[in-house]
């Protein structure tokens, strides 16, 4: 038979663990769950997160601490976390929709659980009359609440850009990671720079038009996580912006360096490895985004127009690893060519954590060889942008193996070589890997430390291991 609840599911809240702290929850957020019995009792519950001191803000934290609150009160019902994360998930590869195993984070919505026949409301703490909007898209929803102005009309208010800092978000990376001119300083060796096309030159184009008219220029980032960053800032017609102009500087190379700055601070705030400076090739100039391991520039528009992004080579790339540092390696089983080539289209898909991407060679009807075919590839993987090392291994007798040596954010590898199909399987760690981390040296990526931990009092672990429970660490340490 049909039955009834009065249960209630949020949708999806929160990515992460449940130790992860809740993003955009106030750690002092008030408000009142009113709880009322079957016989009519009412119990006003309030809840006020700054109650819980030091303790992180984190999903189960907070469950918890309601939950406390609910019993110390008498109600029945309680609060708790739903794990809504999804077995597959559905990408377009080459035209063609496939379904693959979801690897992302995980995804918890939260659950009114009415017990005793009570009825569940929340309530907000001083409410005022408000207007709500609510936007969601497949990543997330988006909130705007729009309290009353008590009757004034909306008035628009122009604020000037904040002056540049030196230090905009703290000692570590004060200075700025790259950037037009000073305060900055020049990029790392070894960052990734891809150019834009002539944005300014002695004659005229339409980037140059849209920089003199008012308009904004955004730039969007693919962060190593699989999640994507957006900076975008804006400035007004050409007889109305106040374009810094240091010594020496021509106009137009002026305002391609402040532009270049503004977007570099926010890339700074963000705490991201990227920042953006000018190239200059005998009074044509343009852009040059620099962008740090696993981070790369996706898209730039200037007024609405994008711009083409080249990547330059850079020194000691092997395919799509710089330096031959990699952290995961994937192996196939033995590939034997018919009369020793590849024919026609050979298709490689690379998954990472949020996404997956193709590439195919065409071999034609004559064919190539496997060294012509890892060439090819590890070109397309540089292009790409994708992390990764591609390696036809000759194992004798006319066979190979196909190796992919990549970093964290690949999680499968596949080919589809002569028509028949490959999956490569991760193999163990070797003398390439140190830990979870790739056996690099200063300089290198991953190669010098960006944060440590260490834990202290762990003799329960340590009784633990004596009363038979095996434990075991980075390194053999406890």
């Amino acid at each position: 038979m049909a039955s009834k609840t009065e249960d209630y599911t949020t949708p999806v809240i929160h990515r992460g663990s449940l130790y992860d702290k809740v993003t955009g929850l106030a750690s002092d957020a008030k408000f009142n769950i009113v709880a009322t019995s079957a016989a009519g009792t009412v119990r006003n519950v309030s809840i006020d997160l700054s109650q819980m001191g030091s303790i992180p803000r984190t999903l189960g934290n907070v469950v918890s601490f309601v939950n406390n609150k609910l019993s110390a009160a008498g109600a029945s019902s309680r609060i708790e976390t739903v794990d809504q994360t999804p077995k597959t998930t559905n990408t377009v590869i080459a035209g063609q929709v496939r379904t693959l195993k979801y690897t992302g984070p995980k995804q918890y919505a939260l659950k009114v659980d009415v017990r005793a026949n009570e009825r569940i409301a929340f309530e907000a703490v001083n409410a005022n009359p408000s207007f709500y909007a609510v936007g969601t898209t497949a990543s997330g929803a988006r909130l705007i609440k729009l309290e009353d102005t008590g009757g004034a009309a909306g008035q628009a208010q122009l604020l000037d850009r904040p002056a540049a800092t030196a230090d905009p978000i703290g000692a570590l990376i004060g200075a700025g990671w790259i950037g037009a001119g000073e305060p900055y300083v020049s990029a790392p060796a070894g960052a990734t720079e891809q150019r834009t096309n002539v944005l300014m030159s002695s004659g005229s184009n339409t980037f140059e038009t849209n920089i003199r008219d008012a308009g904004e220029a955004v730039l969007k980032l693919d962060l190593p996580d699989g999640r994507s960053l957006t900076v975008t800032t804006a400035w007004r017609s050409d007889d109305l912006e106040a374009w810094r102009t240091r010594s020496g500087e021509s106009e137009d190379r002026a305002m391609l360096d402040d532009l270049a700055e503004r977007l570099t601070q926010l890339l700074h705030e963000q705490g991201v490895a990227a920042g953006v400076d000018v190239w200059d090739d005998n009074g044509n100039l343009g852009f040059s985004v620099y962008t740090g391991d696993g981070v790369s520039a996706s898209s730039l528009s200037i007024g609405g127009k994008f711009t083409t992004l080249e990547t330059v080579e850079t020194p000691g790339m092997v395919g799509g690893l710089r330096d031959g540092v990699f952290a995961r390696r994937f192996e196939t089983g033995l590939i034997v060519p018919e009369d020793g080539v590849f024919k026609d289209s050979q298709t490689f898909t690379f998954t990472g954590g949020a996404s997956a991407q193709s590439i195919t060679i065409d071999g034609g009807e004559n064919g190539i060889t496997a060294a012509q075919l890892e060439t090819q590839l590890n070109t397309k993987l540089r292009q790409k942008g994708i992390s990764a090392a591609a390696y036809l291994v000759d194992a004798g007798g006319g066979a190979f193996t196909l190796r992919i040596d990549a970093l964290h954010d690949m999680v499968d590898v596949s080919a589809v070589l002569n028509k028949d199909v490959y999956d490569g399987d991760i193999t163990a760690p070797g003398s390439w890997a140190s830990g979870g981390l790739p056996n690099a040296t200063t300089g290198q990526p991953f190669g010098d430390s960006i944060r440590s931990y260490s834990a202290s009092g762990l003799a329960a672990l340590d009784e633990h291991r004596r009363a038979g429970h095996p434990s075991r660490c980075r390194d053999g340490q406890r």
